[in-house]
């Protein structure tokens, strides 16, 4: 590290140089960053702080971006930028120690990829669908609206039809859920 110039992480230090020709060098707008009050500032946190132009720290930012010391993202009111984290893609607060994920912790994309949970969302849609085409034939009925009787017959049969399908395949969920826990060893969970 070069005299004056605030402490930062090294591999941060080995990857901004110092430019004399200004007053505010990078190393002091990394600073700024990490002694934030949140794990994450905007282009106006940096100018108050800083004292510098709002262009001025955007091409700042955008420079430190270029070469992965910071990360950042469209905010509500703006871009937000944080210090570039090894165990996180997002802003880390300082005093939150990241771990590793827990083996029995499942992801969204984990839980959505597994076969019941595909199934019960077919069940669902193939449900809705079904009741939606009772609800024609009960409102044309109640309506009095003329309808041809082979037209009306195939809707009720294909929302009964759907309905059916949405137990089945409800119940297909179910029992390759259970299977599944078992070849796991894990215990379903439905007694005490």
């Amino acid at each position: 590290m070069s005299d004056g110039l605030p402490d930062v992480p090294e591999w941060i230090d080995e990857k901004i140089d110092v430019n004399e020709r200004r007053e505010t060098q990078d190393h002091h707008i990394v600073d700024a960053i990490q002694t934030a009050p949140r794990p994450f500032v905007s282009v106006k946190y940096l100018m108050n702080k800083l004292g510098m132009s709002r262009q001025g720290v955007k091409d700042r930012l955008d420079l430190l971006e270029e070469i992965d010391v910071v990360s950042s993202c469209q905010g509500a009111n703006g871009r937000v930028y944080w210090v570039t984290n090894q165990v996180s893609k997002w802003p880390v607060p300082p005093d939150v120690e990241v771990g590793p994920k827990k083996s029995d912790e499942t992801t969204v994309s984990e839980f959505i990829s597994q076969t019941h949970v595909q199934l019960a969302v077919i069940a669902l849609f193939i449900g809705v669908g079904g009741s939606f085409l009772i609800t024609v034939f009960l409102t044309s009925t109640a309506l009095s609206v003329e309808i041809p009787y082979e037209v009306m017959d195939g809707i009720v049969l294909l929302g009964f039809l759907s309905s059916l399908f949405s137990v089945l395949f409800m119940f297909v969920a179910g029992v390759y859920w259970l299977f599944d826990r078992v070849q796991r060893h894990e215990s379903p969970g439905l007694g005490s």
